[in-house]
């Protein structure tokens, strides 16, 4: 954010950043460890306030979605070889606040089978980190929860899977896996960008058009060193170009502004202090920067007083419901 000074001299008077997505976190450490960082940028992306609040609010967002996204790809499947009333196999790519909870409103669905799986047990929830490890070799773990984090796993997942979906903010499905892909397996990003997916790299396995915003059905384009290579012909399904599902039909999955007070409130307090750090010329601080915590606390009591969350599960989950009709 920069601010100018009035008058005919041209000035900056305030320069700082607010980071919003763990995509973006993700990125800004690499700058930040290196101290090439000369700015403050608040750090709402892994605020207490938004992980532990925000993160699964963005999880019944997207559940209606992904519901109706599964038993559409099951209707439009070509071969027929996915049953519209069967059971499914999910792999969340991602074992983070949105990850753990979608995992856990696919489970309840009773028809599908999902799974998680993350290199990094950190990033996944505190009571999954907790259980005992069973690993199939070293580096490897599969919980009784379903969470995987073994880099030896992770091929097989993706063969057995019918549905893939991106949660972990960075590239999670590398276009190296795409001749893993089950034929008519539908990929589905959660996540705040289409790079979860290779997305890019499937799109260009597609006629140009001037609408991205829709599912495709993309014919598998493999090569090797021969030149095409893929003798299945394969079709997968990308829901919403590959596109985080929460932007989809203008931004329609990513909820109503009253229920999305926490989020904005973080970052317009955030700018606020991000304002009032600037002394005698300078920012009392750079690189990245905690949300103040006193801030993160009084606007989750807040949030609590409203029952935001309380509303949200009860209408998504109504419109989760509608969907999960259709599996009957």
């Amino acid at each position: 954010l920069v601010c100018w000074g009035l008058g005919g001299e041209r000035q900056c008077r305030f320069m700082f950043g607010v980071e919003q997505t763990s995509s973006g976190w993700q990125r800004l450490q690499g700058y930040d460890g290196s101290g090439s960082l000369a700015l403050p940028i608040y750090n709402v992306a892994r605020s207490f306030a938004k992980l532990t609040h925000e993160s699964p609010l963005i999880s019944h967002f997207t559940t209606p979605s992904v519901l109706s996204n599964i038993t559409q790809s099951r209707m439009m499947n070509q071969k027929g070889r996915a049953d519209a009333k069967g059971s499914s196999k999910a792999l969340i790519l991602g074992g983070g606040a949105i990850g753990m909870n979608v995992k856990k409103h696919l489970d309840e669905t009773g028809v599908i089978h999902a799974r998680i799986f993350d290199p990094n047990i950190r990033a996944c929830s505190s009571a999954a980190s907790n259980e005992s490890r069973r690993g199939k070799g070293v580096g490897s773990m599969e919980h009784s929860s379903g969470i995987y984090t073994g880099s030896a796993d992770l091929e097989a997942l993706i063969e057995e899977s019918d549905i893939i979906i991106g949660a972990s903010g960075k590239r999670s499905l590398h276009d190296s896996k795409f001749p893993l892909l089950k034929d008519g397996a539908l990929l589905l990003s959660v996540s705040s960008s289409d790079r979860e997916l290779s997305a890019p790299a499937l799109r260009r396995m597609l006629p140009q058009t001037n609408d991205w915003n829709q599912r495709f059905q993309v014919p598998l384009m493999l090569y090797d060193e021969n030149g095409l290579n893929d003798e299945k012909g394969r079709i997968v399904h990308l829901a919403y170009s590959g596109f985080p599902l929460t932007f989809e039909d203008r931004c329609s999955n990513a909820g109503e502004p009253d229920e999305m007070q926490l989020t904005m409130g973080l970052l317009i307090g955030s700018v606020a202090i991000g304002v009032s750090s600037y002394e005698n010329g300078h920012h009392t601080a750079c690189g990245l920067v905690d949300v103040d915590e006193e801030l993160q606390n009084e606007l989750i009591q807040e949030h609590i007083a409203q029952g935001v969350a309380e509303h949200v599960r009860h209408k998504y989950s109504m419109l989760a419901e509608r969907e999960l009709a259709k599996f009957a």
